[in-house]
């Protein structure tokens, strides 16, 4: 999805579970890009301030993992903030603030597991079907 200067994005999300999350976007630029990023719910703010997302095009972007896209190099800006999504509706924004073209191509919302450590010799059994999600993205 392109964001052109001043767009804005509003991505209306409804969570089913109380968990921890890393957020991360996808996203192609030729130069570097600033905006904006907020997920907030009724009641809170839960994620925001400004970002910088780097050129996906200068040198040190070509040594990152990429996706190529119709409109460059797709790479990954992973936020540094854990954010604890509640149970229910929440909307994530995206605002370009540079005069350049930003195409965002996924948000990603990677749940982060607990700091327990289950030792190597146990044995881990899934039931297929019943095996907790930890991963959700967003293709935009």
């Amino acid at each position: 999805m392109l964001l052109n200067y001043q767009q804005i994005l509003k991505l209306p999300i409804y969570n089913q579970t109380k968990l921890e999350y890393k957020v991360s976007a996808r996203y192609a630029s030729k130069n570097d890009i600033t905006g904006y990023f907020h997920i907030s719910t009724e009641a809170d703010n839960l994620l925001r301030g400004e970002v910088t997302f780097p050129s996906t095009e200068i040198d040190a972007a070509k040594k990152m993992a990429f996706v190529q896209g119709d409109n460059g190099k797709c790479v990954l800006k992973e936020f540094d903030t854990i954010v604890t999504l509640p149970v229910g509706q929440f909307t994530v924004y995206i605002q370009n603030n540079s005069e350049e073209d930003f195409f965002l191509d996924c948000i990603e919302f990677i749940h982060v597991f607990p700091d327990n450590i289950v030792p190597f010799n146990t044995s881990l059994s899934v039931t297929p079907g019943n095996s907790p999600t930890n991963h959700k993205s967003i293709d935009l």
